[in-house]
């Protein structure tokens, strides 16, 4: 998200006189988390105030509303309170799950805020009558759930329609059964998840399924991602986390105390040497531009939606008697 909000910032042909802000608030796939995250991002939180004679700037997707784009993790330390403004966020882009998504959904309705899913695949949320304001780049489970019906129908199979860290869960109960010669048709929920099919590729060897649209490359997204050095992720509770993991040693003042596999006080310190780029991480593979790429997708989406909005011409706009929204004020029931 952070890097297709850049590429958009140094374009001169989509938002010339825009620049999109963002927050970004962690969901932990918990309800509470996410409700409450969203209240924060809708409700608005400090930022620096925009100078006058800087061009329009406005926020989008779960993000910031005024000033520069805040980068991952920022904080405005050192502003005094009238050097800032509360930031609110008109677009949110997520949740990840449907579940969670619904529970926005009906949490800020009263709000008019859209939410832009990038995973959120239930057709549950197609209905526009009870869901007005939610929009994807992921395809609904319908057409899914037709082409899955079509392959099972003439075959002894199982289909799974689960997220990945379920099918982890059932996998490992499966071996420990010895349980084998099982046909599984997949959901696109774990179709090419890298994880499970390197942890149980025997036992899923035949599965048949439909995968998320794949991007072949977003030009520059590899260059951004390698350029990760402590320095520029220190304040990041995200980007720490992901490197102390990845690297195996531990920041100097980090306050990370989330771990996977080795406690983070028990990692030796990181010396300054290391290199992102020396080491494997799914956040910086490229090869597998699916979730990531509906994403990038969303972002462009709402910078769309924007930039038709500052083509807007009196009296022919989508609002009463045709006018026009203000891309300097937007609302988010525009």
């Amino acid at each position: 998200m952070t890097f297709a909000i850049g590429e958009i910032n140094r374009r001169t042909d989509l938002l010339p006189r825009l620049k999109l802000g963002f927050h970004v608030r962690d969901s932990s796939n918990d309800v509470p988390v996410s409700l409450k995250s969203s209240l924060i991002l809708v409700n608005g939180q400090p930022g620096p105030r925009a100078s006058r004679n800087r061009s329009l700037e406005a926020g989008v997707g779960g993000l910031t509303a005024k000033g520069d784009p805040i980068p991952l993790g920022s904080r405005s330390r050192g502003l005094g309170c009238a050097d800032v403004t509360r930031s609110v966020s008109p677009v949110i882009i997520g949740d990840a799950s449907s579940g969670l998504s619904m529970v926005l959904l009906r949490s800020l309705g009263p709000f008019h805020i859209p939410l832009v899913s990038y995973f959120a695949s239930c057709s549950c949320l197609s209905e526009q009558q009870e869901f007005p304001m939610f929009m994807r780049t992921m395809p609904s489970d319908a057409f899914q759930v037709r082409a899955l019906a079509r392959m099972g129908a003439s075959s002894k199979v199982i289909i799974n329609f689960c997220s990945e860290a379920e099918v982890d869960i059932i996998m490992r109960a499966i071996r420990r059964r010895n349980i084998t010669g099982i046909q599984w048709i997949a959901s696109e929920a774990w179709a090419t998840a890298k994880s499970l099919w390197e942890d149980f590729g025997d036992l899923l060897s035949g599965t048949l399924g439909f995968g998320i649209r794949r991007a072949e490359v977003i030009p520059g997204l590899k260059r951004y991602l390698s350029r990760l050095r402590p320095s520029n992720i220190h304040d990041s509770a995200f980007l720490t986390e992901l490197w102390e993991e990845a690297l195996n040693c531990r920041l100097n003042g980090s306050v990370n105390t989330h771990f996977h596999t080795v406690n983070p006080l028990d990692r030796k310190p990181c010396s300054g040497a290391e290199d992102f780029s020396d080491v494997y991480s799914a956040f910086s593979d490229v090869s597998q531009l699916r979730v990531s790429y509906n994403v990038y997708k969303a972002v462009y989406l709402v910078a769309h939606a924007l930039q038709r909005m500052s083509d807007c011409e009196a009296g022919q706009g989508p609002f009463v008697n045709g006018t026009c929204g203000n891309p300097r004020s937007v609302e988010p029931w525009q």
